[in-house]
Protein backbone atom coordinates (compact mmCIF):
# COMPACT_ATOMS: atom_id res chain seq x y z
CA UNK A 1 0.00 0.00 0.00
CA UNK A 2 1.52 3.48 -0.58
CA UNK A 3 1.71 5.69 2.49
CA UNK A 4 -0.60 8.31 -0.01
CA UNK A 5 -3.46 5.47 0.01
CA UNK A 6 -3.07 5.06 3.44
CA UNK A 7 -3.86 8.84 4.80
CA UNK A 8 -6.16 8.97 2.04
CA UNK A 9 -8.32 6.00 3.17
CA UNK A 10 -7.65 7.08 6.90
CA UNK A 11 -8.73 10.51 6.62
CA UNK A 12 -12.04 9.24 5.28
CA UNK A 13 -12.69 6.91 7.44
CA UNK A 14 -11.61 9.57 9.96
CA UNK A 15 -14.52 11.99 8.60
CA UNK A 16 -17.25 9.06 7.99
CA UNK A 17 -16.92 7.82 11.58
CA UNK A 18 -17.33 11.66 12.97
CA UNK A 19 -20.34 11.91 10.90
CA UNK A 20 -21.69 9.06 11.85
CA UNK A 21 -21.05 9.93 15.21
CA UNK A 22 -22.73 13.22 14.80
CA UNK A 23 -26.17 11.36 13.54
CA UNK A 24 -26.13 8.97 16.71
CA UNK A 25 -25.54 11.99 18.97
CA UNK A 26 -28.07 13.77 17.03
CA UNK A 27 -30.94 11.10 18.00
CA UNK A 28 -29.51 10.52 21.16
CA UNK A 29 -30.62 14.11 21.84
CA UNK A 30 -33.80 13.73 20.04
CA UNK A 31 -34.63 10.87 22.48
CA UNK A 32 -33.78 12.60 25.37
CA UNK A 33 -35.96 15.65 24.05
CA UNK A 34 -39.12 13.57 23.94
CA UNK A 35 -38.29 11.66 27.23
CA UNK A 36 -37.95 15.23 28.85
CA UNK A 37 -41.34 16.60 26.78
CA UNK A 38 -43.09 13.08 28.17
CA UNK A 39 -42.08 14.01 31.93
CA UNK A 40 -43.12 17.01 31.57
CA UNK A 41 -46.49 16.22 30.19
CA UNK A 42 -45.95 17.54 26.62
CA UNK A 43 -46.67 14.63 24.89
CA UNK A 44 -48.17 11.50 25.16
CA UNK A 45 -45.78 9.48 23.42
CA UNK A 46 -44.77 6.12 25.49
CA UNK A 47 -41.50 5.83 27.25
CA UNK A 48 -41.27 2.70 25.29
CA UNK A 49 -41.90 3.45 21.84
CA UNK A 50 -39.27 6.34 22.47
CA UNK A 51 -36.89 3.35 23.68
CA UNK A 52 -37.44 1.13 20.75
CA UNK A 53 -37.12 4.53 18.36
CA UNK A 54 -33.22 4.63 20.43
CA UNK A 55 -32.24 1.15 20.14
CA UNK A 56 -33.23 1.31 16.52
CA UNK A 57 -31.67 4.50 15.21
CA UNK A 58 -28.76 4.14 17.53
CA UNK A 59 -28.49 0.43 16.51
CA UNK A 60 -28.14 1.13 12.66
CA UNK A 61 -25.75 3.97 13.32
CA UNK A 62 -23.44 1.28 15.27
CA UNK A 63 -23.83 -0.99 11.92
CA UNK A 64 -22.63 2.01 9.57
CA UNK A 65 -19.83 2.71 11.81
CA UNK A 66 -18.80 -0.91 11.73
CA UNK A 67 -19.05 -1.24 8.31
CA UNK A 68 -17.15 1.42 7.61
CA UNK A 69 -14.55 0.12 9.61
CA UNK A 70 -14.32 -3.18 8.30
CA UNK A 71 -13.50 -2.04 4.48
CA UNK A 72 -9.89 -1.51 3.78
CA UNK A 73 -10.77 1.04 0.96
CA UNK A 74 -13.08 3.18 1.23
CA UNK A 75 -13.67 4.43 -2.40
CA UNK A 76 -15.42 6.86 -4.05
CA UNK A 77 -18.49 4.84 -4.60
CA UNK A 78 -18.23 3.40 -1.36
CA UNK A 79 -18.53 7.06 0.07
CA UNK A 80 -21.27 7.97 -2.45
CA UNK A 81 -23.65 4.95 -1.50
CA UNK A 82 -23.05 4.94 2.89
CA UNK A 83 -24.06 8.61 2.22
CA UNK A 84 -27.34 7.68 0.12
CA UNK A 85 -27.64 5.14 2.55
CA UNK A 86 -27.81 7.56 5.72
CA UNK A 87 -29.85 10.01 4.15
CA UNK A 88 -32.41 7.78 3.13
CA UNK A 89 -32.27 6.15 6.49
CA UNK A 90 -32.07 9.20 8.21
CA UNK A 91 -35.08 10.66 6.19
CA UNK A 92 -37.05 7.69 7.15
CA UNK A 93 -36.14 8.23 10.59
CA UNK A 94 -37.54 11.88 10.55
CA UNK A 95 -40.67 10.72 9.30
CA UNK A 96 -40.96 8.18 12.18
CA UNK A 97 -40.07 10.25 14.89
CA UNK A 98 -42.24 13.20 13.62
CA UNK A 99 -45.32 10.89 13.71
CA UNK A 100 -44.28 9.43 17.10
CA UNK A 101 -43.94 12.64 18.63
CA UNK A 102 -47.11 13.38 18.67
CA UNK A 103 -48.10 16.46 20.12
CA UNK A 104 -44.32 17.92 20.14
CA UNK A 105 -44.30 17.26 16.10
CA UNK A 106 -41.86 20.07 15.70
CA UNK A 107 -39.12 18.46 17.71
CA UNK A 108 -37.43 16.26 15.13
CA UNK A 109 -36.87 18.83 11.80
CA UNK A 110 -36.02 21.34 14.42
CA UNK A 111 -32.92 18.48 15.21
CA UNK A 112 -32.81 17.94 11.58
CA UNK A 113 -31.80 21.23 10.85
CA UNK A 114 -29.20 21.12 13.27
CA UNK A 115 -28.00 17.85 11.52
CA UNK A 116 -28.26 19.84 8.11
CA UNK A 117 -26.02 22.44 9.52
CA UNK A 118 -23.34 20.16 11.01
CA UNK A 119 -23.22 17.92 7.87
CA UNK A 120 -23.90 20.29 5.19
CA UNK A 121 -21.80 23.44 6.33
CA UNK A 122 -18.55 21.80 6.04
CA UNK A 123 -18.95 18.81 3.56
CA UNK A 124 -22.04 19.04 0.94
CA UNK A 125 -22.65 21.33 -2.18
CA UNK A 126 -24.90 23.87 -2.29
CA UNK A 127 -27.60 21.59 -4.27
CA UNK A 128 -27.37 18.88 -2.01
CA UNK A 129 -27.50 20.96 0.71
CA UNK A 130 -30.81 22.81 -0.88
CA UNK A 131 -31.89 19.06 -1.95
CA UNK A 132 -31.46 17.54 1.46
CA UNK A 133 -33.25 20.83 3.38
CA UNK A 134 -36.18 20.41 0.73
CA UNK A 135 -36.35 16.77 1.53
CA UNK A 136 -36.41 17.14 5.23
CA UNK A 137 -39.22 19.47 4.20
CA UNK A 138 -41.51 17.03 2.41
CA UNK A 139 -40.35 14.42 4.99
CA UNK A 140 -41.68 16.55 7.58
CA UNK A 141 -44.70 17.69 5.91
CA UNK A 142 -45.81 14.04 4.66
CA UNK A 143 -45.66 12.92 7.88
CA UNK A 144 -47.59 15.80 9.62
CA UNK A 145 -50.11 14.99 7.38
CA UNK A 146 -50.49 11.36 8.32
CA UNK A 147 -50.14 12.05 11.69
CA UNK A 148 -52.89 14.50 11.55
CA UNK A 149 -55.33 13.00 8.91
CA UNK A 150 -55.34 9.17 9.75
CA UNK A 151 -53.55 8.95 12.95
CA UNK A 152 -55.83 11.95 14.18
CA UNK A 153 -52.83 13.03 16.14
CA UNK A 154 -53.70 16.83 17.71
CA UNK A 155 -52.69 19.43 15.35
CA UNK A 156 -52.89 21.59 12.72
CA UNK A 157 -51.99 20.67 9.35
CA UNK A 158 -51.36 23.77 7.92
CA UNK A 159 -49.39 25.24 10.63
CA UNK A 160 -46.95 22.28 10.49
CA UNK A 161 -46.76 22.75 6.75
CA UNK A 162 -45.80 26.52 7.24
CA UNK A 163 -42.98 25.49 9.62
CA UNK A 164 -41.95 23.03 7.20
CA UNK A 165 -41.74 25.05 4.47
CA UNK A 166 -39.42 27.37 6.49
CA UNK A 167 -36.63 24.70 6.38
CA UNK A 168 -36.24 25.45 2.79
CA UNK A 169 -34.95 29.14 3.03
CA UNK A 170 -32.77 28.35 6.30
CA UNK A 171 -30.97 25.31 3.94
CA UNK A 172 -30.32 28.01 1.33
CA UNK A 173 -28.53 30.54 4.09
CA UNK A 174 -26.83 27.36 5.09
CA UNK A 175 -25.49 26.21 1.94
CA UNK A 176 -24.24 29.89 1.43
CA UNK A 177 -22.23 29.60 4.84
CA UNK A 178 -20.88 26.50 3.58
CA UNK A 179 -19.86 27.38 0.08
CA UNK A 180 -18.24 30.09 2.08
CA UNK A 181 -16.67 28.16 4.40
CA UNK A 182 -15.08 25.94 1.91
CA UNK A 183 -13.86 28.48 -0.04
CA UNK A 184 -12.16 29.95 2.51
CA UNK A 185 -10.63 26.50 3.42
CA UNK A 186 -9.80 25.80 0.27
CA UNK A 187 -8.18 29.70 -0.08
CA UNK A 188 -6.28 29.10 3.46
CA UNK A 189 -4.61 25.55 2.03
CA UNK A 190 -3.40 27.30 -1.13
CA UNK A 191 -2.03 30.36 0.88
CA UNK A 192 -0.35 27.74 2.53
CA UNK A 193 1.04 25.35 -0.28
CA UNK A 194 2.58 28.51 -1.93
CA UNK A 195 4.21 29.89 1.22
CA UNK A 196 7.59 29.72 1.99
CA UNK A 197 9.06 26.87 4.21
Amino acid sequence: MVRGDFDKDSRRRFILRRQLRFGMIGWMVGCVALLAGRGLGLTTTRPADILLFGVVTIGTEVGSHMLVGTRRHLTDGFIRGIFAFEVLKWLAFLGWATVMSRELRLVPPILGLGMLVVFCVTAADFVTTVGLGAAISGTFSASAYIAVTWLHQPGALTRDVFYSSLVLPCSVFVAVIGRDFRRQRAEIRDARREAPT
